[in-house]
């Protein structure tokens, strides 16, 4: 797993929210996070996509970062999704999110390179976000150890 790849170029990225640049549910931003964003969005395109609602927040996050926000009611990994994405220079996609099972099969299902990188958490999940981050991270190894088999 990675912290958020700066180096790529000239990609359309589908970048999550909630665990990947914020603790879930949180709208702060760290400086780290912000500055690798700005990074990244000098050489590519850059689309926040959350299946989290109020999309006012959403928006806001983006606007702050400068960067465009993918509002849909479709929730990943609904490879119609797709459809909302403007992408005239039709530039690779890539997705990047902290879990296999939402990010990882949207990439899938649209086609794109997934990078899973290290979840941003706060401490103050619910329960029920523990059990699902405890399940993807099982379901995200075992992936990887058949791969090696």
């Amino acid at each position: 797993m990675l912290t958020l790849p700066v180096k790529l170029k000239n990609h359309l990225i589908l970048l999550d929210i909630d665990g990947t640049i914020t603790a879930d549910g949180d709208d702060i931003i760290s400086k780290g996070i912000f500055k690798k964003i700005q990074i990244l969005k000098r050489a590519n395109v850059i689309y926040l996509c959350s299946n989290r609602r109020p999309h006012a927040r959403n928006q806001k996050l983006a606007r702050d970062l400068g960067v465009h926000y993918l509002r849909t009611e479709l929730r990943k990994p609904n490879p119609f999704i797709k459809k909302f994405i403007k992408n005239p220079q039709k530039l690779p996609l890539i997705v990047i999110g902290d879990k296999w099972l939402t990010d990882g099969f949207f990439a899938r299902n649209i086609k794109a390179k997934f990078i899973k990188i290290n979840r941003i958490v706060s401490g103050h999940e619910s329960f029920l976000i523990k059990i699902s981050y405890w399940l993807d991270d099982i379901l995200w190894l075992a992936k990887k150890l058949i791969k090696l088999a």
